[in-house]
């Protein structure tokens, strides 16, 4: 903190004081120029779930990850892409895709068999679903841990 307090000591400083369940904090604000406060909000979010969601990938030795039924190539794209991407990181992991395999997108990835022990002590990923009741391959809930990474509200 004395590092930042002295880098940003000639710009203005405004002082907050908050008093949140009984106990009295104080910010010191340095403006440093023009930024977007929804940005740097959304920045220290997407910061903070991403560091969560590795965390967790890296406390499981077996990942599986679903998506929507009737899947489209986004779905199968966003689910394989991150089984691919994982195995790639961790090698010692294992990780798994399931749902059905579309006939017509075969051609892009085909599923692994995944039994029901796999899901003991599994992290599980949900990819590209709006809803719990379009997740393909109901098991999703069997798992130790569920993440949901979505582009739906």
């Amino acid at each position: 903190m004395f590092e930042l307090n002295e880098k940003y000591k000639d710009c203005p400083v405004s002082v907050n004081e908050y008093l949140i369940n009984g106990k009295k904090y104080i910010v010191h604000s340095h403006f440093v120029g023009d930024k977007d406060i929804d940005t740097v909000i959304q920045n220290i979010a997407f910061n903070k779930a991403m560091n969560e969601i590795l965390e967790k990938i890296q406390a499981y030795d077996t990942i599986i990850i679903h998506r929507h039924q009737n899947p489209d190539p986004d779905a199968i794209g966003s689910q394989v892409g991150l089984r691919d991407l994982l195995r790639a990181h961790f090698p010692q992991k294992r990780v798994l895709a399931t749902g059905y395999d579309e006939p017509t997108l075969t051609w892009l990835a085909e599923m692994d068999t995944v039994s029901d022990e796999d899901y003991a002590g599994a992290l599980v990923i949900v990819c590209d679903t709006a809803n719990t009741p379009r997740i393909d391959d109901k098991r999703y809930t069997n798992g130790d841990f569920l993440i949901k990474i979505d582009h739906h509200p």
